[in-house]
């Protein structure tokens, strides 16, 4: 029996089986089944997708899971002075912020990042689990200290210094992406942070565009945009703050003609619908084939922890619901405007039937 037969007999007995149970099956690699498993199709050997289970139309996030500290100034702050402020302790990370937004709008959703063997790792994955995200495919590096984030926020809620030690997603590589790419492939979306490895975030762009993956993109910081390739072909959208795009292209972005530029740029390296944040109110995108900002009413800022990641959230919801770009824009803005009245990185009642409350409150019409 050659390995195509034998790969077309286990599929017989269980047209729900994993490439990666088949793989473990006959003795090949999962990419190697996978192969197998386009040829099958593609002569009419076997019908649609059924041998895989599509993991309930799971979202799959993928970087950073870590403590999120946040010293909170109680007067304006003081540079090179000692400040009085309230110290708090969240779960935070760009991904695992992203990942808890999704499922409360109703996704099932599933993390995959990294944690230290220590009390921190634990918390975070007691907090994951409580919060209703699948956290199974977590690796715990025991040599390695779980991540954080320790932030100065002023009394504006605008962040004055942070701190992020994340060495510990440089520690995720090829090798274990593929070895849970089982996961990923059967995603109904996929979410990644810039906070792992170069090498990783360009095997990750490369498999979802040859799969067609939907991929979504966002920064964890401006330095880290140095990791993302060229060739960014296949990713659906990318969001990025004002001054991470101004770090990346190395230009200015203070009128419309600005952001164009930036944009095109973006869109002439693929991506499909870039989108600006120019501030916590306004974002910039291309609609309907023209370069415009998308706004809300400007409001009062208590924590700009998490505001990204919310907007985000709220963007990939619409737009897997099929909704246009700018529809999704207005759902992200009305998201992140919940996240910044909230002391903590992800707001916690934000549901799909508020968020749609929200859209419908500011009076878009679409």
């Amino acid at each position: 029996m050659t390995k195509e037969e034998e790969i077309l007999h286990y599929i017989i007995l269980n047209p729900y089986i994993t490439q990666q149970e088949l793989a473990e099956k006959v003795g090949l690699s999962r990419s190697a089944v996978a192969n197998y498993i386009r040829a099958l199709t593609n002569s009419g050997k076997i019908i649609g997708r059924a041998y895989i289970v599509r993991e309930n139309e799971a979202i799959v996030c993928i970087g950073g899971m870590n403590i999120d500290r946040k010293a909170s100034a109680e007067e304006n702050v003081i540079l090179h002075s000692s400040n009085p402020v309230h110290v708090l302790e969240v779960p935070g990370g760009v991904a695992r912020n992203v990942a808890e937004n999704l499922h409360r709008l109703q996704y099932n959703v599933s993390l995959l990042s990294a944690i230290g063997e220590d009390k921190e790792g634990i918390w975070l994955l007691e907090q994951g689990k409580e919060s209703g995200l699948d956290v199974s495919k977590v690796w715990t590096l025991h040599s390695e200290r779980t991540g954080s984030y320790t932030t100065l926020i002023d009394v504006t809620g605008e962040t004055v210094v942070a701190m992020a030690d994340m060495k510990i997603y440089n520690e995720i590589t090829v090798d274990m992406v593929e070895d849970r790419w089982a996961k990923i492939e059967n995603a109904k979306a996929v979410f990644l942070d810039t906070n792992v490895s170069k090498e990783v975030i360009q095997f990750i762009i490369a498999k979802c565009r040859e799969e067609k993956i939907r991929l979504f993109i966002t920064s964890s910081s401006s330095v880290k945009l140095k990791k993302l390739p060229f060739e960014l072909r296949g990713v659906e959208a990318i969001i990025l703050h004002k001054r991470e795009v101004e770090y990346l292209f190395q230009l200015n972005l203070n009128k419309d003609d600005d952001y164009m530029k930036a944009i095109k740029r973006l869109k002439e390296m693929g991506v499909v619908y870039p989108v600006i944040l120019h501030n916590h109110y306004t974002v910039y995108g291309e609609i309907d084939g023209k370069i415009q900002p998308i706004t809300i009413h400007p409001y009062i800022l208590k924590d700009e922890t998490g505001m990204q990641e919310a907007f985000v959230s709220g963007l990939m919801y619409a737009i897997l619901q099929e909704n246009t770009l700018k529809d999704a824009c207005y759902y992200g803005l009305c998201n992140m405007s919940l996240t910044a009245q909230t002391n903590t990185s992800v707001y916690p009642e934000v549901t799909a039937e508020l968020l749609k409350k929200q859209v419908e409150k500011i009076g878009y019409n679409k």
